[in-house]
């Protein structure tokens, strides 16, 4: 197997978008794991709101925004991160499949399979 810095500079392109991608992916899952964390954890009305909202306007605007951080959850991952998934495992079984059936393997040829 090839290292990464051995690789041409579209394999180079391509792998630091998808590393990316995923870095990115991962942060903003971290993030509203720790915001949806913060939602199910606090149960009454901050000191610094008290004066502002009262407890029963503060557990709806609190259940609402759960339901929405879980709908957004279950939104992201099938319409982002499968078919980015999807893409990356068409775009390497064409690599594959260009080096088995091709003598000389080019970029024009990998993309025409892709």
């Amino acid at each position: 197997m090839e290292t990464i810095l051995d690789l041409p500079i579209e394999n180079k392109i391509f792998y630091a978008v998808l590393v990316f991608s995923w870095t990115v992916y991962l942060w903003e899952a971290y993030l509203a794991y720790r915001q949806r964390r913060t939602y199910r954890s606090t149960m009454h009305v901050p000191q610094e709101l008290g004066k502002i909202m009262d407890t029963d306007t503060f557990e709806k605007s609190r259940l609402y925004q759960l339901d929405k951080s879980n709908f957004s959850f279950c939104h992201f991952w099938p319409s982002d991160v499968l078919p980015i998934s999807f893409a990356v495992a068409l775009f390497l079984l064409s690599f594959i499949l260009t080096s088995r059936f091709l003598f000389s393997i080019s970029n024009l040829h990998n993309t025409k399979m892709f």
